[in-house]
Formats: C-alpha cells, structure tokens, sequence
C-alpha cells in the first residue's frame, strides 16, 4: 500500500496509517587497523554461526535452504580469511630467507665471507716463490708450441733403444 491509500480512509477505515519514525542514527565504530577489521569479522562470523547452528550444530536440522547457505557462505569466509593468513606469513617468512641469501651473496662478491661486512682488509696477497731457486732450464722442444712430428717406425726404434739402455 502506498501513502495515498493511508489518506484515503474511506477505503480502509480499520488501517491506520503508520507513524513516521524519526530518522535513528547509528554509530559505527572505526577499527584502527586492517588486523582489527579483519579480528572483527571473524568474530561476528563465529557469532553468525553459532547463532544459527546452535554450539553443537543443533539448530542446523531447523534451517531452511537459504539459512544453510548463509552458514556455508559464513564459514567459507573463515576458511578463507585463515588460509589467506597463512600465506602472508609464509610470504613473510620467504621475504626474509631471501634477504639473507642476499647479503650472503654480497658478502661473498666482497670477499668478506667469516668477518663482519665492515672489516678492513680485504684479499690476502699471493704468496711468491722465494729468490733462491735457479732459474729452469729448458731442453729443446719443451717449450714449442707446436707438437713434433714422427712416425710409426721412429717411435718404436726411440722407444727400443730407450728401453735397452735401462
């Protein structure tokens, strides 16, 4: 029924026309941070569902169709807002393996690997030979670039005489 009908009280006499209400103001609280957001739906999520199911799921037998699904959507929401949780911690947790393996990393490319990042110092020198060893002497062909030549037969009389004279 619309508003003119209410005027019209010669078609309804035994209707009266409902009192206008004063406009209600609601306060909301505001939650500080997404963390409070998100502890807040949680609980009124946990306070859907036991409303509607009971402590135990007792109630559950007495909801309709559209009341279970209420339920299902309520605890899908848990479900979801759990896993997502976890994995920002998880993400958390890789955030940080990572930096690490980073500045081992660096500290590898720096050559400070065992001392704090700051140390002075840095590679040690390359230790010398010390001067009193003679200077080699090379026979021919040992330091040719280019690998001699020879034949079968040279080989094995090479290889003969060498082996007579031991």
């Amino acid at each position: 029924m619309s508003e003119q009908d209410f005027e019209n009280e010669e078609l309804y006499p035994e209707i009266t026309p409902p009192a206008k209400a004063a406009p209600q103001t609601i306060e909301v609280e505001v939650l500080p941070s997404d963390d409070h957001v998100l502890s807040y739906t949680q609980r009124q999520r946990q306070l859907l569902i036991t409303t509607m199911m009971g402590e135990k799921g007792e109630k559950l037998s007495e909801l309709d169709k559209g009341e279970k699904m209420v339920v299902l959507h309520a605890l899908d929401g848990m479900d979801r807002q759990a896993i997502s949780k976890k994995r920002l911690d998880t993400d958390k947790e890789i955030s940080a393996s990572q930096a690490e393996v980073a500045g081992i990393i660096a500290q590898v490319l720096a050559g400070t690997v065992g001392r704090s990042p700051g140390a002075v110092g840095g590679r040690k020198d390359v230790p010398q030979l010390p001067t009193n060893i003679a200077e080699p002497e090379f026979v021919p062909g040992e330091i040719s670039v280019d690998a001699p030549q020879m034949d079968v037969d040279t080989f094995m009389a090479q290889s003969y005489d060498q082996g007579l004279s031991q």
